[in-house]
């Protein structure tokens, strides 16, 4: 087995790509879906993935000079 082994190739189905997306936003902090694992079904793949959404992810609120607006009241504008 390799990085570049495919993961339903190697028997992954349904079920354990539920699990494999529900570990990587608990070890990586990382949201993945499972249009990624069709699109990258490698672990290399992944990798790459991963990786791009750690450098794109946008900055917590503890890092970010933005206020802290989440907790007032927004009006809704009916359409």
């Amino acid at each position: 087995m390799s990085i570049y082994d495919d993961f339903f190739d190697l028997g992954g189905h349904s079920l354990l790509a539920t699990q494999l997306i529900a570990q990587a936003l608990q070890l990586f902090q990382i949201e993945l879906t499972v249009i990624d694992l069709f699109d990258a079904p490698t672990v290399a793949g992944l990798s790459e993935r991963i990786i791009q959404r750690q450098l794109s992810k946008p900055l917590s609120k503890s890092d970010s000079k933005i206020p802290d607006t989440e907790d007032e009241e927004r009006e809704e504008i009916a359409i």
